[in-house]
């Protein structure tokens, strides 16, 4: 940590939060004037949800309804960016040489592009909303009086120390709760590939790499190496879930862009040229995920027999010595 003053669990929290709420701010503009760089909504989003996850494991720093309100106004910003960045993953997978001359794959190329623009209007509305939201000033206003509080006056109140061994145990507990909800997944890792169950795995193991990214200054930053661990997990989980979206969506846009021929133009005479494409598309989607599934389960079963968890719970537990 840079800050020496922060030596308390209050003022630790009130710091990360604080710098995780400059850092979705500081996205604004270049999300409002981004036309055809989808980087500032993926940056701005990541943001949103790492100050969801610190809100939580920080609670004790702040009044309840103050945190009840952030926490809705920050979940509510990340939805707005999810729709937005989920719509800029799938255009950026089609902007390609391969599939540019595919029929199929320019109309729909043509309809996620013209969604996405549609979308702007309330993107915009809400980034606008969150930065003048009175939780957000609320929250702002808290974590520069509990920092202000640790360089004048540290101890004060209630304020626990980084040392105190209820905060180590806390942390402790934290980091375990959490690594047990990933591990329960294993059976859907290994044996199941259910959509919708790899899909809350991804999200708990980034729940997890997002715990572990907040506490590692505490620990000399020696959790690096298996936030990485986590991450490359997560990654792969996140490409099987594009797939998964593919598979989704696709027989639904056949259904409508065939609805929509008929109906601009009286008939579907030159469907089958777009819905050949479309079809090959769904075909490579499959069998790539179909790759992507091995791919995990053999990164998961080779996770499972180093027991990296142990290796995290022995950082925690040095740190407490």
């Amino acid at each position: 940590m840079t800050n020496a003053f922060v030596r308390e669990y209050r003022a630790f929290g009130a710091e990360i939060i604080s710098k995780l709420l400059d850092d979705i701010l500081k996205c604004k503009s270049d999300v409002l004037a981004a036309v055809n760089d989808i980087e500032p909504v993926h940056c701005m989003r990541v943001g949103t949800r790492r100050l969801r996850e610190a809100l939580p494991l920080f609670k004790d720093c702040f009044e309840e309804r103050e945190l009840e309100t952030a926490s809705r106004d920050v979940k509510k910003l990340t939805r707005a960016l999810g729709l937005a960045r989920d719509l800029d993953v799938q255009i950026d997978a089609l902007a390609d040489d391969i599939t540019r001359d595919n029929p199929g794959i320019g109309r729909l190329l043509l309809r996620l592009r013209q969604k996405r623009a549609a979308m702007n209007k309330k993107l915009t509305s809400a980034v606008s909303e969150f930065e003048s939201a009175s939780s957000v000033k609320a929250l702002s206003s808290r974590g520069r009086a509990i920092l202000g509080s640790a360089y004048v006056e540290p101890g004060k109140d209630d304020a626990k120390p980084l040392d105190d061994e209820a905060t180590r145990q806390k942390i402790t507990d934290e980091v375990k709760g959490r690594t047990a909800s990933l591990l329960g997944f294993s059976r859907a890792a290994l044996n199941e590939y259910n959509p919708e169950l790899l899909h809350e795995m991804r999200k708990t193991a980034k729940h997890l790499r997002y715990a572990l990214e907040i506490y590692n200054p505490l620990f000399e930053n020696r959790l690096n190496d298996h936030v990485k661990k986590i991450k490359a997990l997560q990654d792969v989980l996140g490409k099987i879930h594009d797939t998964d979206v593919w598979l989704s969506f696709l027989p639904h846009f056949l259904i409508d862009e065939r609805e929509k021929m008929a109906q601009y133009q009286g008939h579907t005479r030159n469907f089958g040229r777009i819905s050949k494409g479309i079809l090959g598309f769904e075909s490579t989607q499959r069998a790539e995920r179909e790759k992507l599934c091995g791919s995990f389960a053999a990164m998961w079963e080779k996770t499972l027999s180093e027991r990296w968890w142990e290796d995290i719970f022995q950082v925690l537990s040095e740190n407490q010595k």
